[in-house]
């Protein structure tokens, strides 16, 4: 599926959940769910270069996309301050992998310590909510 496709798939996937009747913390579960259906076995780390796409998916969970075929389900420790509510987010990479324990999900100035990663089949993702959405 061409680039753009899934591009368009996820800006009307979040053009939805904003005009959704459904709570923000209900959403987010059931994308956290989704996610995890597709999430692998955690990893110790992961390539990193540039950052695709994010998803906050709770209070101390994220979805990172650095590829169209490469997304990664991360949990920081506990409860990180504001990722919640965030608008932008960093990671921190160590010579072009981020590593669980060492590395950090970076929100409003707080530095929140990565304690698992796990590999998302990010395109069987998609692809299924596509099949769904027909």
């Amino acid at each position: 599926m061409p680039r753009r496709y899934l591009l368009l798939l996820a800006l009307a996937a979040s053009v939805l959940s904003a005009c959704s009747n459904v709570p923000y913390r209900q959403r987010q579960e059931a994308r956290l769910a989704e996610y995890q259906k597709f999430a692998g076995e955690p990893i110790d780390k992961f390539h990193y270069f540039h950052m695709e796409d994010w998803e906050i998916l709770g209070p101390n969970t994220i979805a990172l996309r650095t590829s169209p075929r490469d997304s990664y389900l991360i949990t920081v420790e506990k409860v990180c301050p504001q990722l919640e509510w965030a608008h932008t987010v960093g990671i921190t990479a160590s010579s072009g992998e981020v590593h669980r324990r060492f590395d950090s999900v970076n929100v409003r100035g707080w530095n929140c310590h990565i304690e698992e990663i796990r590999p998302v089949r990010y395109r069987d993702m998609v692809h299924e909510e596509l099949v769904r959405s027909k």
